[in-house]
């Protein structure tokens, strides 16, 4: 696995929670709202669901917020395994911009801003920190 795929994966596990986040938020909106019963549709004698409307959706927006911890408690010790590869690195600003990118998910612009770096410089120390640790991970 090259090491950009590596540091990359805390990011990933963030956007699926994110995306699990969204449809937990829907279950509840459903679960929220009142249906309408089906007058374009023939009626026909059967079992009934005897549960209320709400409870379905209810349930499934509960079994999502189960996964939704679990994965935080992955994603955390996920950023403690990256963090502990970033540290490897022997340049303290190099290891800043690794950490607000991969860590602190932090956009390009942010990163620029806080460490009050130029573009190419930032840029340029990024794709250095990654070989460097391309190197260190496969001497290893």
């Amino acid at each position: 696995m090259e090491i950009k795929d590596y540091l990359m994966k805390p990011t990933r596990l963030y956007q699926k929670i994110k995306k699990n986040e969204d449809c937990a938020a829907h279950w509840h909106r459903m679960a929220s709202t009142v249906s309408a019963p089906a007058y374009d549709r023939e009626r026909v004698a059967a079992s009934r669901n005897t549960n209320a409307p709400f409870v379905a959706p209810l349930e499934k927006a509960i079994d999502l917020e189960q996964v939704i911890q679990r994965q935080y408690g992955e994603l955390a010790e996920l950023k403690r395994e990256v963090t502990a590869v970033i540290y490897l690195l022997e340049d303290p600003m190099a290891q800043l911009v690794l950490l607000n990118r991969y860590i602190r998910l932090m956009d390009w612009e942010d990163i620029l801003i806080e460490l009050s770096l130029p573009r190419a410089s930032m840029f340029r120390m990024h794709r250095d920190a990654l070989k460097e640790l391309e190197v260190k991970i496969n001497a290893t």
